[in-house]
């Protein structure tokens, strides 16, 4: 008996012919740019993370830093002579309005819409503070058709 012929390993896989080779390429390197996406998408959000943890932490610091300022002048005031004091006084109020209003500003994107007519009335009231420290019966007032 004569003996068969070697199988070869060609012969066992078959041969793609060209277009099925070209998808085949093709697929591959589709899911070579998805992971690729999934990875700078990972990335992207741990940077987002970072962003907003530095954010919150500059807008704290901020924060205690007017308050500090805030606490100063109050300080001076009690060993300053009146007109002195009652400007420091002002200076003070003044600083911890705009603090106020940062803060508000900061809170915006954190607000209920239900709620949004509420919080306008209180950055109006913290910027009249601000701005009519010495005036009485200045306000400023929210008004819409929606609320």
């Amino acid at each position: 008996m004569g003996r068969a012929a070697p199988v070869t390993r060609s012969a066992l896989i078959p041969r793609l012919s060209p277009p099925e080779e070209h998808h085949r390429a093709i697929a591959v390197k589709w899911r070579a740019a998805l992971a690729r996406e999934r990875i700078l998408r990972k990335q992207n959000g741990d940077l987002l993370q970072t962003q907003r943890a530095r954010s919150l932490e500059f807008e704290h610091r901020l924060f205690n830093g007017l308050q500090l300022i805030v606490s100063a002048l109050l300080l001076q005031c009690r060993t300053a002579t009146a007109p002195v004091a009652a400007q420091l006084g002002i200076a003070a109020g003044r600083i911890s309005a705009f603090g106020r209003v940062h803060r508000r500003l900061q809170l915006v994107d954190c607000q209920d819409k239900g709620e949004i007519k509420r919080h306008l009335q209180e950055l109006c009231d913290d910027l009249a503070d601000l701005l009519f420290h010495d005036q009485f019966n200045k306000t400023i007032v929210v008004q819409s058709p929606n609320y």
